[in-house]
């Protein structure tokens, strides 16, 4: 069997009204949700973001170090030379390292070292004319003696911003630590650098 159904003549006036009465704009729904999910002033977000691990460990370091009390020995590595004084003592490094041009350098044998184990046994020996020393090794006991020892020998020392700065003369990527080393040392000792160096550290380190 057949079923017709039949045709509902609907105007569009009666639509239109349907539609006003149903939009999102006109409804209490839309404007409940606009008075409670209303977008918020600009703030800080630097809780909700994520930050790398380095990022971290700085600001716990910086924390830390605010909070509890910091031993001599760490605390003269916070004060490191400035660039100027920096770039100086490295351009005299650079020269000590091309001695061969010199007669005055090439009779008193200069040479440089890099490293930890070298540098200590130089000192020991007390061949070592002056220390260069990073102060961003980590972890910080690697070096954190040296100073120490320096002054027990009486080998003049100074410490300097990165490790970086101490490429161009170990011809590495970085280094924690730098010396020139001589045969005739006493002869070497009278410059005017190893009296700046005893005079803003070593006085330093006693107080």
């Amino acid at each position: 069997m057949l079923y017709f159904h039949k045709r509902i003549n609907i105007s569009r006036e009666k639509v239109v009204k349907n539609r006003e009465k149903t939009s999102i704009h006109t409804s209490k729904y839309f404007q409940d949700f606009k008075n409670i999910f209303r977008i918020k002033k600009k703030g800080d977000l630097n809780r909700f973001v994520k930050w790398p691990l380095y990022v971290r460990i700085q600001k716990e370091k910086k924390i830390l170090c605010s909070k509890i009390k910091v031993p001599v020995a760490i605390q003269q590595f916070s004060k490191p030379l400035t660039d100027e004084i920096g770039s100086k003592i490295s351009s005299i490094f650079l020269k000590y390292k091309n001695s061969q041009l010199n007669s005055f350098f090439k009779k008193n044998n200069f040479f440089i070292k890099h490293g930890i184990n070298n540098l200590t046994n130089l000192i020991q020996k007390k061949k070592a004319l002056f220390v260069l020393i990073a102060n961003d090794v980590n972890p910080i006991e690697l070096v954190v003696w040296i100073p120490a020892l320096c002054k027990r020998v009486g080998v003049s020392f100074a410490i300097i911003k990165n490790k970086s700065n101490l490429r161009k003369l170990s011809n590495k990527k970085s280094t924690s630590c730098v010396t020139i080393a001589s045969e005739n040392i006493q002869e070497c000792k009278k410059s005017k650098i190893v009296d700046y160096f005893n005079m803003n550290f070593i006085q330093e380190y006693e107080k």
